[in-house]
């Protein structure tokens, strides 16, 4: 006969988990076992449906700018303030001031949409 596991005080049961308890390769009857399954609420999957289906349209309309007008981004890492360093042995390009105007349009553009 195959013994329990003494649990201490607040330790979950091997059970909780469909974990069974016992020797390895004792069998344990199919309504011993407990699976902890967590429900998501409708609306929680729907946000992140929505917001999938945003994140691929921006980057869809992002791929056909940069496709059908290169140009257009031509400023990106050019402006005052975005550090650019070319040596001979190699280059660094950090560009803080563009990133600190895509961060602003961003921002703006989602405060837009949670409205």
């Amino acid at each position: 006969m195959a013994r329990r596991p003494v649990l201490l005080p607040g330790q979950p049961e091997p059970l909780a988990r469909g974990i069974a308890a016992g020797p390895p390769g004792a069998r344990i009857p199919a309504n011993n076992l407990r699976v902890a399954a967590v429900a998501r609420p409708k609306e929680e999957v729907d946000i992140v449906g929505r917001w999938l289906i945003l994140t691929g349209a921006v980057l869809v309309v992002l791929g056909l700018v940069l496709h059908f007008v290169p140009g257009l981004l031509n400023w990106f890492g050019r402006l005052p303030g975005d550090i650019r360093i070319e040596t001979e042995r190699g280059r660094f390009f950090f560009p803080i001031t563009s990133m600190l105007i895509v961060s602003l349009v961003l921002t703006l553009l989602i405060n837009l949409f949670r409205r």
